[in-house]
């Protein structure tokens, strides 16, 4: 099984994620961290059609995605590139997505097997608000974990909640 890590948009959430993916056991053969093409070229943001293409290229089983990666696999997804088995979102930036993430998550969450992991008051949108747009399904998992700061640093919680869910998925 192929895993692609979808990094967050400061270069640091690089390592940050290298860490969690050695922590998990999802019984992975190979596993990717995309970097991003604007971290190499200062002063340009984030293409997310571009980003979502070289996400495609991985042909990957389990997608595991954080902040702004969230919105690359949701692109990638809406315009038929990527069909992972299953995703793992951390911290998606509510208040940055368009309605076309949203409608996207939406579809996502009765389609594909995916957990949806929020803080409590993650700045960048709250487990609550969260909670309100995505629908009640069995293929949609959301967890709440305390927090405030949109750094998901307890790699041992989430590694709980991740491996936990994943067995259960059948994967």
């Amino acid at each position: 099984m192929n895993i692609l890590g979808l990094p967050g948009i400061n270069p640091v959430t690089e390592q940050w994620l290298k860490s969690l993916l050695d922590a998990v056991d999802l019984n992975q053969s190979e596993t990717v961290i995309q970097r991003y093409r604007c971290w190499s070229l200062p002063g340009t943001g984030l293409d997310l059609e571009t980003e979502a293409a070289i996400a495609a290229q991985a042909k990957p089983d389990t997608v595991i995605a954080k902040s702004i990666g969230t919105r690359v696999a949701l692109s990638a997804f809406t315009k038929g590139l990527l069909s992972a088995k299953a995703y793992i979102f951390l911290g998606i930036p509510l208040r940055g997505c368009v309605d076309g993430d949203i409608s996207a998550l939406q579809m996502m969450c009765n389609n594909v097997p995916i957990l949806l992991i929020q803080q409590t008051n993650d700045p960048a949108g709250s487990f609550s608000d969260l909670s309100s747009l995505v629908p009640v399904s069995p293929t949609c998992k959301t967890s709440e974990i305390p927090g405030n700061d949109h750094r998901y640093g307890n790699i041992k919680q989430l590694k709980q909640i991740i491996e936990s869910w994943y067995s259960g998925i059948g994967s």
